[in-house]
């Protein structure tokens, strides 16, 4: 990401991989933030679009927003989409979605924001990623006997899923398919 000073820099405490973005805000209030823009992205609305990332604060008063901007270089068309409050002391992933923005902007932004005077708080970013999927944190819910449950968590005016199984190494479009309209869960209880 580009950045508008000398405070987000790569980092070596990560949640995976062998880097992150570290983004810092210190002293008075007119110094409270960091902003990293991502690169262009060439879309006609934002409105389906999803972000999601890793964070972790090193303050309980620490956050990040989530914002769209037109001019990368011009922080003034930051316009605020989504703000998180950042964990302390631990990594959480967070999604965020665009379905309020009825703005123009093609460059998606982070700013790490405070709200205290004289004070030095760090952030980092890691594992970010831009995607038109709904759902996210697909895991393993519950095993029986007979079958097993999965479970994901949804953003947006979720409808549906479409969920495909089948044998081990199944080719994809060969196996069996389900709608699950309205839930958040699966079993599939065929297992033998």
């Amino acid at each position: 990401p580009s950045r508008f000073d000398d405070r987000p820099y790569t980092s070596t405490r990560m949640y995976i991989g062998t880097a992150s973005l570290n983004m810092h805000a210190y002293g008075d209030l007119n110094y409270n933030h960091s902003t990293a823009v991502l690169p262009y992205i060439e879309f006609d609305t934002l409105q389906n679009k999803y972000i999601s990332f890793w964070g972790y604060g090193t303050r309980d008063v620490s956050y990040i927003e989530v914002g769209v901007m037109t001019e990368p270089n011009d922080e003034s068309t930051f316009e605020v989409v989504k703000r998180i409050t950042l964990p302390n002391g631990s990594w959480k992933k967070f999604v965020a979605d665009f379905a309020s923005y009825t703005g123009n902007g093609n460059y998606i932004a982070l700013r790490y924001y405070h709200n205290c005077n004289r004070c030095y708080y760090e952030a980092w970013i890691d594992e970010i990623s831009i995607s038109n999927c709904q759902i996210h944190n697909i895991r393993h819910y519950s095993t029986n006997t007979r079958g097993t449950t999965i479970a994901w968590d949804t953003v947006g005016n979720y409808s549906g899923v479409v969920i495909e199984f089948g044998p081990n190494n199944f080719v994809v479009g060969t196996g069996t398919k389900d709608t699950i309209y309205n839930q958040t869960t699966f079993t599939i209880d065929t297992l033998s």
